[in-house]
């Protein structure tokens, strides 16, 4: 499992101060503990780049397993650390922990404060915007906050009381105090000339701004202090909204003479400046933690700091404290130690103070992004069992001759079905696996919803609690045949299970047509996993897959109310629950299916299998001609076991890669050569197709357009610009009613499946329904229909399209399909919303 953690900002910045410090000691930290299971990203053209610490770009890696994200495999098991300023850079933290939680990964935010929520006044308008964003984010996705102080952790977890949400874990490491390693390197020459000055100084470190409250040292100063012979020393750069201050250092009288400012001061002048200071004065009306306090303390030199919570928690009883709003009341704190009895008292004290490090607060970070699992657990390594559920003989006994030429290590076949078709498959099977069954009616007796997909969860839900189940065992459908030899090592080796995944749950669209059984399942499972805060892998990768029976057990103790109403899927459900909990345990690799999807016009691929070693079958694959008018990619091929089926089992393998390639040159074409977006705007005026003006696809080639539906002079509520306070009304209920924006289309030249990029509006439970069209009653019932032609010198040379959708819809997809000859054609399009009608011709070249 690896670390991976963002640098953007860090990189960015000149100063090492603050978080920039932060940034740079725990990664050196973790850098020399983890090695490379550490990776550094640096977010640049829209993906992120693998850096080190120092910005130095290195080589992309391409990951085996994992799901593909701005340019790098993330797993699950793995940790996203959030250290830097990630409100300054310009990835939407919203979608960026969004994705990451679907994929698995654990998502761990080391921040320094929330006043930017806490104190707005504080923050200038643009950070108290970004950064509200941002822990709008941390607040919906992250797993684990880490920050300096446990003062911090109390402001936040108020807060989330006060919104109403989950508090997650929390924890505290302190910050370390020590600048810097000795480099040898010397303070400026002005600097050892303010050191070496007769009088005393008091120093102050810190960016410039009106959170630091510098007013009331100079106020202090100008009003006592230098005539009573003290000197003033500032370091620190300016920050937001310092003219008044900047300008009264600037023009101060005594600049240069008994005030000194160093803008530009490095490690060397602060680490001398801290060593010889009378006093360090930190007068800041609030901080995260308050850095400049422990530094100056390691080095032995007292504070008189500002009274507030967090400086008492890391100052302790070492410092002075003072009313930052008074002062006279630091003046009256400074005077008290000019008594030399008691200046020495005080320095003796805190020479038997220890502080903490950067390595203690480092080790304290990587202790907790190593957090070990509950329990360890211990991986099975024998499968001999074939678990089954059927409700139609001819499929099974179709696909049980596969299996025992393929899958020599099976050895007996436990079948799940009615009384009627065990009777059926008892009197028909003549192979060598041992059949054992349990019926429907053993299992269920009256209760067996009329769904499909609630019935298999219940069905192996009741299943598993049968002693006939092993405690490990293969899991499948009556349809899903091996085509290739797949030993027992194929799901289970090196101490880990594997795990097929082919896709994302919050990407699914569903398949073709009007919603299907299996298309609710997905739907719902994937907003039963978005709101538990699991990953989203979509498992349902249509072939069998390995079952840990007390592991399917726990995660039906779990979540007993969603298994028994059939809310997961039996595969997604699972596994994902396994993945998140015991991710040492599992690999997860790309699904090795034929036929799923059944054809590839059906919807689009977001996961490309790489290698084949099942069939999902579909008799339509056999057949002359399919629902889309073409040939079946195994045409004249042999539906059931024989003599050719080794041979054929390499020849469906290569026909199919065959397929993928031309669908995927046909994409490639298309994505490159056209730009713009597909809109349907509507309203109280005439709709509008707002297309691009021209296409392009291969011969034969098939795109699915995503149209974006546009309300005229409504106002969209954006999930991703929420302000923190309006986080208590995303919650997970918004959407239970929600499948994901799904289309209803109906004729041949149609598919239903967004686009990948879709998933990035993702809202805390699943895909947004803030951005649905606000409509009126009138408008919420009406269908919209879009059809289309295409046109070769006037005349229609294919088949007619049509996607129908409701208004509801945040989008819709028109499945394309180019004509067989090149050349160049007119598509025309119609829209028919009500009484009103809107059209658009495009141009189509085929190439």
């Amino acid at each position: 499992m690896k670390v991976y953690t963002d640098i953007t900002n860090y990189l960015a910045t000149k100063r090492l101060t603050g978080i920039q410090r932060v940034v740079s000691k725990t990664g050196e930290y973790l850098e020399e503990k983890l090695g490379d299971k550490i990776v550094f990203l640096k977010y640049e053209n829209k993906v992120f780049k693998r850096v080190t610490l120092t910005g130095e770009e290195l080589e992309s890696r391409k990951a085996q397993d994992g799901y593909n994200y701005l340019g790098i495999s993330f797993e699950p098991g793995d940790t996203f650390l959030e250290m830097d300023a990630a409100w300054h850079i310009k990835l939407d933290r919203n979608e960026l922990y969004s994705k990451l939680k679907n994929l698995g990964v654990r998502i761990v935010v080391f921040y320094q404060d929330i006043i930017p929520v806490m104190y707005p006044e504080y923050a200038d308008k643009i950070t108290r915007v970004k950064f509200t964003g941002f822990l709008e984010g941390a607040l919906k996705y992250a797993d684990v906050f880490v920050s300096s102080a446990e003062e911090n952790n109390n402001y936040l977890k108020a807060l989330i009381r006060k919104l109403d949400l989950k508090e997650p874990e929390c924890y505290s490491v302190g910050l370390g105090c020590d600048i810097e390693k000795k480099t040898g390197k010397a303070p400026s020459k002005d600097v050892e000339g303010v050191v070496n000055m007769r009088e005393p100084y008091v120093l102050m470190v810190g960016t410039i701004e009106p959170r630091k409250n510098h007013k009331c040292i100079l106020d202090a100063f100008d009003n006592d202090l230098f005539k009573e012979g003290y000197n003033l020393v500032i370091a620190g750069k300016k920050g937001w909204n310092t003219k008044d201050v900047a300008d009264r250092i600037k023009n101060h009288p005594q600049l240069g003479k008994k005030l000194f400012y160093f803008e530009k001061a490095t490690d060397a002048d602060i680490e001398t400046l801290y060593q010889n200071a009378y006093i360090t004065a930190f007068p800041s009306f609030i901080e995260g933690y308050g850095l400049p306090i422990v530094e100056s303390l390691m080095r032995k030199t007292p504070v008189i700091a500002s009274d507030n919570p967090v400086h008492r928690e890391v100052g302790k009883e070492a410092c002075i404290y003072f009313n930052p709003n008074d002062p006279k009341d630091f003046t009256v704190k400074l005077k008290d130690l000019s008594s030399e009895e008691k200046y020495k008292s005080l320095k003796e004290k805190l020479e038997k103070i220890s502080f903490n490090t950067w390595e203690e607060t480092g080790e304290k970070l990587y202790k907790i992004i190593s957090k070990t699992p509950e329990r360890e657990l211990k991986v099975k390594d024998s499968v001999p069992q074939l678990v089954v559920l059927t409700a139609r003989c001819k499929d099974l006994l179709g696909s049980l001759p596969y299996y025992e030429e393929f899958t020599p290590f099976i050895k007996k076949v436990l079948v799940c079905c009615p009384e009627k078709v065990k009777r059926e498959i008892e009197e028909s099977y003549k192979g060598r696996l041992t059949l054992e069954f349990l019926t429907d009616e053993e299992l269920c007796q009256n209760e067996v919803p009329r769904d499909h997909a609630a019935r298999n969860v219940l069905l192996r839900s009741r299943m598993l609690a049968n002693p006939k189940t092993d405690s490990l065992f293969i899991m499948a459908d009556d349809d899903y045949r091996p085509v290739r030899e797949a030993d027992q090592s194929f799901f289970v080796r090196e101490g880990k299970y594997t795990a097929f995944y082919c896709g994302l749950l919050t990407e699914w669209r569903g398949t073709q047509h009007n919603e299907s059984s299996f298309d609710r399942s997905m739907f719902k499972c994937r907003d039963f996993l978005v709101e538990n805060g699991l990953p989203a892998y979509m498992f349902d990768s249509h072939m069998p897959q390995i079952i840990d029976k007390e592991l399917y057990r726990e995660f039906m103790e779990a979540f007993p109310e969603a298994c028994k109403k059939g809310e997961v899927s039996e595969w997604s459900g699972y596994f994902n629950y396994c993945i998140n909990k015991y991710p040492e345990a599992f690999r997860i690799r790309p699904y090795v299916t034929l036929n799923w999807p059944g054809h590839l016009k059906d919807w689009n691929l977001s996961v490309v299998p790489d290698d084949f070693y099942f069939e999902n079958y579909y008799e339509e694959s056999y057949k002359e001609s399919t629902f889309y008018k073409d040939k079946g990619v195994f045409f004249g091929l042999s539906k059931e076991w024989g003599e050719k089926s080794f041979s054929e089992g390499k020849e469906k393998i290569t026909r199919y890669k065959k397929e993928i390639d031309r669908y995927l040159e046909a994409k490639k074409v298309f994505e490159e050569n056209t730009t713009g977006d597909f809109v349907f705007v509507f309203g109280e005026k005439e709709p509008k197709l707002m297309f691009p003006g021209e296409i392009t696809l291969t011969p034969d080639g098939f795109c699915r357009v995503y149209v974006k539906t546009v309300r005229e002079n409504s106002t969209r509520n954006d999930s991703n610009n929420n302000s923190c306070i309006g986080l208590k009304n995303s919650s997970k209920n918004d959407s239970n009613n929600s499948h994901g924006n799904v289309s209803r289309i109906d004729l041949k030249n149609s598919s239903c499946n967004g686009p990948k990029n879709d998933s990035n509006n993702n809202s805390c439970i699943g895909l947004k329904n803030a951005s649905r069209c606000d409509l009126d009653n009138n408008s919420k019932s009406a269908e919209v229909q879009v059809t289309f032609n295409v046109f070769k010198e006037g005349k229609v040379v294919s088949d007619p399209g049509s996607s129908r959708f409701n208004p509801m819809d945040e989008g819709f997809i028109m499945l394309l399909t180019a004509p067989s000859e090149k050349g160049t054609y007119e598509v025309g399009f119609d829209a028919f919303c009500d009484s009103k009608t809107a059209s658009a011709t495009v141009i189509l070249k085929v190439i």
